[in-house]
């Protein structure tokens, strides 16, 4: 998953950061109290991370297959557009 996610942050570094701030304000508690890392979470949950973040923004997103690698090419896709999108205004 680490690897993964080093992709997703050299590729978009941009959407990564604020994918990050997002998901570590709104669970600030959760992660604190439980002294997790946002790299170190299995797939499954940073997927539904990604899916309430992507949902949030009202950033286009399809699931249209639970393959593991699907979903994070999809994934991937997603944070490139966004990356686009939020680099005009930064």
């Amino acid at each position: 998953m680490t690897n993964y996610l080093n992709i997703i942050q050299s590729t978009c570094p941009l959407a990564w950061n604020e994918f990050k701030t997002f998901t570590e304000g709104n669970f600030k508690s959760f992660f604190q109290e439980k002294n997790l890392v946002l790299e170190e979470l299995p797939f499954p949950f940073i997927t539904g991370l990604f899916l309430y973040h992507f949902n949030h923004h009202q950033i286009d997103f399809s699931l249209g297959s639970a393959d593991d690698q699907i979903l994070q090419e999809e994934i991937l896709e997603t944070f490139k557009n966004y990356e686009q999108v939020i680099s005009h205004f930064s």
